[in-house]
This record gives structure tokens, sequence and C-alpha cells, in this order.
């Protein structure tokens, strides 16, 4: 074996192994030596390598953790046991593209559509005549007739009753008490005689 037919191979932490991938193992045909920079050596199988454009092989494994498996430190063969595990991911791809035009046709047509037309005839009449109220506007037929007023002043002499005056007469009877001095004339009459001394009467 000769250095020309060792490869090399990178695993997922970065660290560097070689392997011959010519070289097989007696009843295990479907695995092969990695040998690894301190020494050491690990069984891995064939198709857990996988080819890299730069011509190196990457393994998904841990090198350092396979041979950390070694029991006495020596050079000895691991088998790794391994079990694939499905990783499902899904992305947007463009597949394709679609461009929509709109383009705008024009045709003439012909349109024959029957078109009315309404005429209005206005006569004014005279009428000239008092009215309460204002007329309502009225139909006769297809004439519709409009009242047309006009405010005027009529002048009229009437007697009108303003207001009245109405004059109540009442009688009140009133007692106010007053003190009146009332002079009364009293006569005296004496009789004298002639012969009686004088200052005697008699009081008849």
């Amino acid at each position: 074996m000769t250095n020309v037919d060792m490869v090399r191979v990178v695993d997922r932490d970065g660290v560097h192994a070689r392997v011959n991938l010519n070289e097989t193992i007696d009843g295990m045909q479907d695995s092969i030596v990695l040998r690894l920079e301190n020494g050491q050596t690990v069984v891995v199988r064939r198709d857990l390598l996988h080819a890299q454009p730069d011509g190196t092989y990457h393994l998904p494994l841990s090198l350092t953790a396979l041979s950390a498996t070694s029991t006495n430190g020596h050079n000895e063969m691991v088998i790794p046991v391994i079990q694939e595990e499905v990783e499902v991911a899904k992305r947007e791809v463009e597949r394709r593209r679609i461009r929509i035009a709109k383009t705008v046709n024009e045709r003439e047509v012909v349109v024959d559509q029957p078109l009315s037309q309404e005429h209005v005839d206005v006569n004014r009449v005279v009428v000239n005549r008092m009215v309460e109220e204002a007329p309502a506007v009225r139909y006769e037929g297809d004439t519709i007739i409009l009242p047309v007023l006009e405010e005027v002043i009529v002048v009229d002499i009437r007697l009108m009753l303003r207001e009245e005056v109405h004059v109540t007469r009442r009688r009140v009877e009133t007692h106010e008490p007053q003190r009146v001095t009332l002079r009364r004339e009293d006569v005296i009459v004496e009789t004298i005689d002639v012969d009686d001394p004088p200052g005697t009467a008699t009081t008849p």
C-alpha cells in the first residue's frame, strides 16, 4: 500500500484521517479502515463516506468520539453502529413564471335605438279673480295648470269696535266714630214773691 492509494477524510468536526478505498477487510466487505493522525484506526461503513469536489471524503460522524471508545489505549478497530434519521425540510422553488399581456381590440357596431322627445306648449290665461286662498296645482288631461298669484291692496271703510269701557258703581258703608260737642239750652223758671227778701226764690 502506497501513499498514492490513500485519500483524505474529514469528519463533521474538521478532524482529518486517511483511508485506502481499495483496502478490504476479511468478512467485512462493506467496511473500510480510517487511520487517524494519532495512529489509531477506526472501522466505518464504506457508504458513510461522501466524495467531495476537491477529491476528499466527508464523514458525517465524529472521529474523536469514535476513537474515544477504545478501552485500553492501544490501536484498536472501532466499528460504529449507526442509525440513519430522516430530516425533512421544504423550501420554495420558483419553477416557472407566467406573463400575461392584455390587448384591446376595437370593432364598430350599428346601434338603432329609438329616442323620444317631449315638447311643452305654454299658454297664459288671464283670470283676474279675487280668491280667498291660493288654489292648488291641478291637472286637466295632459295639461298642468299652475296658479300665478299676486297680492293687491283692497281699501274699505268699516266701523270697528276697538274696545269697551265697563263702569261699575259700588256703594260702601263705613263707620267712623267721632266725638262731637253738642250744646243744649235749659230754662230755669223762678217765682219771686215781692214779700220775700231779695235772694229768695221759689222754683216751681
